[in-house]
């Protein structure tokens, strides 16, 4: 990681970002690595850092020089969208940092939280959602989801991956991932479906077949 963005000239940057987010050696851990390719001020480069184990203590450690986080905050997010303050022992928290050339500041931080792992079901993660979005962006976030389902939202985890928050002066950016889960059948429950009252009972629960793959 040091050798990469060396050579991209960020050596100071990921020196001072280091030693603020790997704080407990074998816990924090670089998972991923990605770049804008192009030759430009505003490309980006992006390192993902995976906090194992962690707690809402723990993030917030690791967060405490990104602007608009801070400990109420993480902890709000990770009691209501993953059921607690950790530790999280399933999958963990994923933190992003952006950097660019020729500034030690961070051009922008996300936490990713991994809602599939700690939650009963897909309904539960939308209600969850739901309360920190508008109503207008409700019927848009809802509409996504169902068109993409399968099966009723209470059958089980899965569908919606994970929740990732940045925050700025002013604003919250929250988006939610969601997986087409087309190599796997979900955990499913085989219950009615209620909740926002958009599907009709399951009655399939066979994994998908092959031509049904995504190409």
């Amino acid at each position: 990681m040091a050798a990469a963005l060396g050579r991209l000239g960020l050596t100071d940057a990921w020196r001072t970002l280091s030693d603020a987010v790997l704080r407990r050696p074998g816990l924090d851990q670089v998972v991923y690595f990605s770049l804008d390719l192009a030759d430009t001020s505003e490309a980006r480069a992006k390192i993902y850092v995976a906090h194992r184990d962690a707690t809402a203590v723990d993030l917030t450690r690791a967060l405490q020089s990104c602007p608009g986080f801070d400990a109420a905050g993480i902890e709000r997010w990770a009691h209501h969208l993953m059921g607690g303050t950790g530790p999280f022992h399933e999958r963990p928290p994923i933190t992003c940092f952006a950097l660019r050339r020729g500034s030690l500041e961070l051009h922008t931080t996300t936490l990713h939280l991994p809602v599939r792992c700690y939650a009963l079901d897909d309904f539960e993660v939308a209600r969850k959602v739901c309360t920190f979005l508008s109503f207008r962006q409700r019927v848009e976030y809802m509409r996504a989801v169902t068109e993409l389902a399968e099966r009723p939202l209470e059958s089980g985890p899965g569908l919606q991956t994970y929740v990732s928050v940045r925050p700025s002066p002013g604003r919250e950016a929250l988006t939610v991932y969601l997986a087409p889960q087309v190599y796997s059948a979900p955990r499913v429950r085989g219950v009615e479906a209620t909740g926002f009252g958009l599907f009709s009972r399951l009655d399939e629960t066979r994994p998908r077949h092959a031509e049904r793959h995504a190409t």
